[in-house]
């Protein structure tokens, strides 16, 4: 029976993105559950009391066992494998294309793709994960504006701000990469040639 109620509860409780904290709260025994969940992920009777007292508080908090971590983010708790990344190399690839700028040249609107006036890419380009502090001047903008607050704007987990990354022309972010271009390389009436990179 007890196990009935749990497999029962997993349904209403369990995402693909993680445990739903609310759903979780509404049920009887949300730390039966809790164990039930995470005990047989690794974590012990007294990490899973420090996960179900995490429940109200402040969003950001981490769990770790030996190969799972549990996110305390705002609504869900985050469940992820952990598997060693290498911070240096983009988890996918770039495709760098450069062409002239002719009147028919439609501009891409699909956040996989980026454009930029090829001129005004004039230091080395690399990428980078982003890093606290980093700003930029998102397209259609004047002002500086935060990574990490726009990436809390857009709502993003712990996790996805975590494999967010840039791309720079010098130490210039041109590029949040797959979300949004900086202002200062947009193409303009100036522009001779255009540069594209594809997320592939």
């Amino acid at each position: 029976i007890y196990n009935k109620v749990i497999d029962e509860a997993k349904t209403r409780i369990i995402t693909p993105e993680g445990i739903r904290i609310n759903a979780l709260l509404d049920e009887p025994a949300p730390e039966a559950f809790l164990f039930e969940t995470l005990h047989p992920l690794g974590f012990n009777s007294a990490q899973i009391k420090d996960i179900a007292n995490s429940l109200h508080g402040q969003s950001g908090k981490q769990f770790v066992s030996k190969e799972w971590r549990v996110i305390k983010d705002r609504n869900l708790l985050l469940l992820e494998t952990i598997r060693p990344e290498d911070e240096s190399t983009l988890p996918y690839q770039l495709i760098k294309e450069e062409r002239e700028f002719t009147p028919d040249f439609r501009i891409p609107r699909e956040k996989e793709t980026a454009c930029f006036d090829a001129d005004k890419l004039n230091e080395e380009i690399h990428c980078r994960k982003w890093q606290a502090g980093d700003t930029f001047i998102p397209f259609g903008m004047t002002g500086k504006k935060k990574i990490s607050d726009y990436l809390t704007d857009r709502k993003f987990s712990i996790s996805q701000k975590e494999r967010q990354w840039v791309l720079c022309c010098g130490e210039r972010i041109a590029w949040l990469i797959g979300e949004r271009t900086d202002n200062r390389f947009r193409i303009d009436e100036t522009t001779k040639r255009v540069i594209i990179y594809k997320i592939v």
